[in-house]
């Protein structure tokens, strides 16, 4: 490591990384995909990652706050975070485990009817996606995606 760094970094270095760096343009892929679904997902009140853990919760529930944060990969302070508007609506649920240190988390009913009635918007959310990436393209980044985190995410 240079013991004197420069005091700027260059323009075409700044561009370069503008171009080449996976986390930007991871990120701004997520924000444009994002604009998308939670555009379909607002009459429903939901955003697309209230909406994607709700189906996180229909899959695993009953699960640990860990084992969730885990799946969902993100840190549990984060989790937790998302997880209080959706219990204060009565979407989902927290109490404690069979350790009283464990905190499980589940769908109520109200939460499952409400996934039910977003699911037609996700959906068209998913078709008009798909139809500005194109059949094979967006076939092959979600199986790239997948395979992305399941490399960049140990078990």
């Amino acid at each position: 490591m240079n013991a004197n760094p420069p005091s700027q970094l260059d323009i075409a270095t700044a561009a370069e990384i503008g171009r080449s760096c996976l986390f930007l343009g991871l990120r701004r892929a997520d924000r444009a995909a994002m604009q998308i679904y939670d555009e379909a997902l607002r009459p429903c009140g939901l955003r697309a990652t209230q909406f994607g853990l709700l189906v996180a919760l229909r899959v695993l529930a009953p699960v640990s706050v860990s084992a969730l944060a885990r799946k969902a990969v993100m840190d549990r302070s984060t989790l937790t975070r998302n997880l209080a508007p959706l219990e204060r609506a009565g979407l989902v649920r927290t109490e404690p485990g069979e350790d009283r240190r464990v905190r499980m988390v589940s769908l109520t009913a109200r939460g499952q009817r409400a996934l039910a009635r977003a699911y037609p918007s996700w959906r068209d959310a998913q078709t008009r996606a798909q139809t500005l990436l194109g059949e094979e393209l967006s076939g092959d980044l979600i199986a790239r995606l997948h395979t992305a985190v399941q490399a960049l995410v140990p078990d």
